[in-house]
């Protein structure tokens, strides 16, 4: 099992079942991360920044779940997938995580850098290309955001031993 020890998490967050869920929701992101070619900690700081690791979380225009998608884009990265696409799905936290990857990895190839990607995973592709387009600037501040989470796991996570070559492939 994998556990994450962070200094800014509350004591509540320990019970056991929890805990279990935790280390399958993370082995989970580990596996997809590397099937998608994106750093888990990335994915992990991106889940933080979108719904704060709430399941649940709806935005104010309809982004549902972890990652935070719109069910029109799930739609499609379920279709690019082959999976029989149902709305209902959005709510399972690792379909959600499977889906949101496969639109990352789509938008880091799309836009080729993970700063334009993640610039358009938040305003849209469509949005991005228009400004892109126009000459119009673009504000980083989403990436920094992401950004600066990533370095605040890697500076206040304690990771224990890997269990696996997975895991120690993906902290490499």
């Amino acid at each position: 099992a994998y556990e994450i020890v962070s200094r800014d998490w509350s004591s509540d967050v320990c019970s056991s079942d929890l805990d279990a869920e935790l280390s399958d929701l993370f082995h989970f992101i580990v596996e997809k991360s590397a099937e998608f070619h994106v750093s888990p900690v990335l994915v992990l700081s991106l889940i933080e920044v979108e719904s704060g690791f709430e399941p649940g979380a709806v935005s104010r225009r309809g982004a549902v779940g972890l990652m935070q998608l719109l069910p029109t884009t799930a739609e499609e990265m379920a279709r690019d997938s082959g999976m029989i696409w149902y709305p209902e799905l959005l709510n399972d936290p690792k379909i959600n995580i499977a889906l949101g990857l496969r639109y990352m990895s789509k938008l880091r190839e799309q836009f080729g850098s993970w700063e334009r990607a993640l610039t358009a995973y938040n305003m849209g592709p469509a949005a991005l290309h228009e400004r892109l387009a126009t000459g119009e600037p673009v504000s980083s501040e989403y990436f920094r955001r992401v950004n600066s989470q990533v370095w605040r796991y890697r500076r206040t996570a304690r990771f224990p031993r890997p269990h696996s070559r997975l895991w120690a492939k993906a902290w490499l």
